[in-house]
């Protein structure tokens, strides 16, 4: 019996956990506010958004994925 597919499944499962656990690094260490924007969501590190680094999405989740890729994490 073949298993390569089942040990690619855990091994993509591996790979999606940890991004997630690295998606959330940057913001637990640096704490960003998170606040709403409109309809958006933003994370904003600094005074405001012309010195500091922000993040928006229509979920705190995807303004946090944002807010990485702004800050340089996770491309």
């Amino acid at each position: 019996m073949d298993n390569s597919h089942n040990e690619e499944m855990i091994k993509q499962a591996k790979l999606d956990t940890e991004y997630m656990r690295q998606s959330f690094i940057a913001v637990v260490e640096l704490k960003p506010k998170l606040v709403k924007d409109g309809n958006k969501w933003c994370y904003l590190l600094g005074a405001d958004l012309q010195v500091g680094v922000a993040g928006f999405g229509d979920t705190p989740y995807q303004a946090m994925l944002n807010f990485n890729r702004n800050f340089g994490c996770l491309g």
